[in-house]
C-alpha cells in the first residue's frame, strides 16, 4: 500500500488515504474504529499525545508510510513529494540493523530535506522496544526537524486512518487533525 499511496502522491492524482488493512478492520479497538469513521467525515482528531524525540511546532499535510517501501519508492522513477509535509513511519518485520540503515537511507537521500516534521508510528517485530527506541532517538536531531514517536499507526489493533488530504498538526507534544470547514 506505501508503494501505491505514495506513486499516487506523487504524481497528484487520487486521494490517498492510509490506515488498518481490510483484513484487520475486525480487530481494530473501539478508538480506532471512531476515529476512522472521525477521519471520513471532517471532524477533528486529537489532541493525540506524542513523545518528543526532538520537539518542534509543525503544521502541514501528512505522508504514510512503512519505512522499507518509503527508501524503495523515493528511489523510484515516480517518488512521493515530503516538501512541507508530515511524515508518519512505521515498520513490521525488520530488525534494528535493517532500520537503522533504511533511516540513513532516506537521509543522506535528501527525503527528509523538505519535510515539516516525522513522526514515528508503531515497529512491530523488529526487535526489542528500547533498542528501536534508541534508534529512533539517535536519529532524530540529524534530520533537523520535529520529530516524534508514539503515535497509532502500523501494524496493530491500535491504527488511526490518515488522509494525505488533511492538514494536521503538532503543538505541545500532541498532534491534531483540525475539523474541515
Amino acid at each position: 500500500m506505501t508503494q501505491l499511496i505514495c506513486a499516487m502522491q506523487g504524481k497528484k492524482i487520487g486521494h490517498p488515504v492510509a490506515g488498518p488493512m481490510v483484513g484487520a478492520l475486525s480487530c481494530l479497538n473501539e478508538n480506532c474504529l471512531q476515529e476512522m469513521a472521525d477521519i471520513h467525515h471532517g471532524r477533528a482528531i486529537g489532541p493525540v499525545a506524542l513523545t518528543p524525540l526532538t520537539p518542534g511546532d509543525c503544521r502541514g499535510l501528512p505522508l504514510t508510510g512503512h519505512l522499507e517501501r518509503l527508501c524503495r519508492v523515493w528511489k523510484s522513477s515516480c517518488p512521493p513529494d515530503p516538501r512541507g509535509r508530515i511524515v508518519f513511519i512505521e515498520y513490521v518485520n525488520g530488525s534494528p540493523e535493517k532500520t537503522r540503515q533504511l533511516l540513513q537511507e532516506l537521509l543522506d537521500g535528501g527525503f527528509f530535506r523538505d519535510a515539516a516534521g516525522v513522526v514515528f508510528g508503531q515497529f512491530v517485530r523488529c526487535g526489542e522496544d528500547a533498542e528501536i527506541q534508541k534508534i529512533l532517538t539517535e536519529f532524530a536531531p540529524q534530520t533537523g526537524l520535529p520529530v516524534y514517536c508514539g503515535f497509532p499507526f502500523g501494524h496493530t489493533q491500535n491504527c488511526y486512518t490518515i488522509d494525505f488530504a488533511r492538514p494536521c498538526e503538532i503543538s505541545g507534544n500532541a498532534l491534531t487533525f483540525p475539523a474541515v470547514q
